[in-house]
């Protein structure tokens, strides 16, 4: 039975608490009303809450009984609300939310931390995808996927009839850069996915350790940045639609900062044993 109490409005279960430490950024570790007494973080059965670096815009760890909200656990207040998804915990304790592929998703609203118009960002997901045959909208924000002139950021599962890929894609309204690789390695399998775009360099795209494509930027438009919600389950707006049959858990967005490969290795080696690898 897990031991859940409530923070500043938000929940936390004292069985399970995992902290993120990627090195750099350092922790931010905002104030906490506790007793009538302001601190700044706090430890409980050894572990730091809230676990989340500076950089964090969105960090999404999970917990269900709150209903049709997923708390974001970062300082800007992206709560996600839960439509048709269903919870469910692995033996290591980890929750993660479970999308059917037909009308399930979770919406956070559009926010101006969430776009990046000439910055650096890095989007991270733990996700097990299945063998489909359809397009599977996993994650993101936007459908850069659909057409070059349409800005955003999204990692998708193309399982339609020959094309078989994982799909990273990152544009803005003039330019689009993206990478594909077969999906049969991946499917039927928890994987940890990650895009590291550096507006000035190159973006980066990343399945648990191993970096799988790359693409020099060129961008010259307005940024990555559009009026779509941010959606995990389903492809976002303007083409909306293509709900994906996954397991996702600990979606986090990190603003102004394009992950490293030695952070990538940190960040997998850390978390492989919540999913079992």
């Amino acid at each position: 039975m897990s031991q859940i109490v409530t923070i500043n409005g938000k929940p936390l279960d004292l069985d399970w608490e995992p902290s993120l430490k990627v090195g750099t950024p350092p922790l931010w570790r905002p104030p906490i009303n506790i007793n009538s007494r302001m601190v700044h973080g706090v430890t409980i059965n050894g572990y730091d809450y809230p676990p989340c670096p500076s950089s964090t815009v969105l960090y999404l760890p999970g917990l269900p009984g709150q209903g049709a909200t997923i708390w974001d656990r970062s300082k800007e207040g992206n709560d996600g609300t839960i439509d048709g998804a269903v919870w469910k915990r692995l033996p290591s304790g980890l929750w993660y939310l479970d999308y059917d592929g037909l009308d399930d998703f979770t919406t956070i609203s559009n926010d101006a931390t969430l776009n990046f118009a000439g910055l650096d960002f890095s989007m991270l997901v733990w996700a097990y995808l299945y063998v489909t045959g359809e397009y599977d909208g996993i994650i993101g924000k936007g459908a850069p996927h659909g057409a070059s002139t349409n800005p955003g950021y999204q990692i998708v599962n193309d399982d339609r009839g020959g094309n078989n890929k994982i799909v990273f894609s990152i544009a803005d309204d003039t330019d689009r850069r993206q990478s594909e690789l077969a999906n049969a390695p991946y499917v039927n399998a928890w994987h940890l996915y990650i895009m590291s775009h550096d507006h000035d360099g190159t973006s980066r795209f990343y399945i648990d350790e191993a970096e799988v494509g790359s693409n020099a930027n060129a961008f010259t438009g307005g940024g990555v940045t559009n009026a779509s919600d941010f959606e995990i389950g389903r492809r976002t707006a303007p083409l909306e639609g293509s709900n994906g049959k996954c397991l996702v858990a600990r979606p986090r967005v990190l603003r102004g900062i394009a992950v490293s490969a030695e952070t990538v290795t940190n960040i997998y080696q850390q978390e492989r044993h919540l999913v079992g690898r």
